[in-house]
């Protein structure tokens, strides 16, 4: 028995009595013989075990990837003729929030026309989200269905209206997560392979 609870102190460390459920007065006396652990006892601990693991993954991710924006609504315009920025109002008010709380975050964001239709998904794992999506609204052009099924080339600043913006701290996750998005949509899916 001591051997089997030296083995989970030395794996939990201080979580050791969270992770296991147990009290110090138990565990002195399942070392000490006074008492021995039934069973169902030690069935507890195992799930007590896997809760605890259960807590620390969902904790893990949570802190891994952040919401910054969901269905944000924006308003992109040219502040000069190759710069865009990205705005909550039209009048400009709210321009220096939205760069505080993109700027210095890399991650992964969404861009919607006005029909909350997703137009393209992107991913920044060097640069700013702020600067990588202002960047985007002014180079990529893609290729849109239209309902009389013409493709038609379209900037992406000229009909964007919302941004999902997610700030991921794992880089190694940020072009898994790009993928998995791009590959629940067809429309955005067929979007990205036919930019220029």
């Amino acid at each position: 028995m001591n051997m089997f609870l030296d083995s989970l102190k030395l794996l939990f460390a201080d979580d050791y009595f969270k992770a296991t459920g147990l009290n110090q007065l138990t565990e002195q006396n399942w070392r000490n013989g006074t008492t021995k652990p039934q069973q169902s006892k030690l069935n507890d601990i195992i799930k007590k075990i896997d809760g605890y693991y259960a807590e620390k993954s969902k904790t893990s991710i949570q802190n891994v990837i952040q919401t910054i924006y969901n269905l944000e609504r924006i308003y992109p315009e040219k502040a000069e003729k190759t710069v865009w920025r990205i705005d909550k109002q039209k009048d400009g008010s709210e321009l220096k929030k939205i760069k505080e709380n993109l700027s210095g975050k890399i991650g992964i964001y969404l861009l919607y026309d006005s029909s909350c239709r997703l137009v393209y998904v992107g991913k920044t794992e060097k640069q700013d989200l702020y600067i990588e999506i202002t960047q985007r609204l002014r180079t990529k052009e893609v290729k849109l269905v239209l309902g009389n099924q013409k493709r038609q080339s379209i900037v992406l600043g000229e009909i964007v209206n919302y941004m999902t913006c997610y700030e991921v701290s794992d880089k190694n996750l940020i072009g898994q997560l790009e993928a998995i998005l791009i590959g629940s949509d067809p429309n955005t899916f067929s979007n990205i392979k036919n930019e220029k």
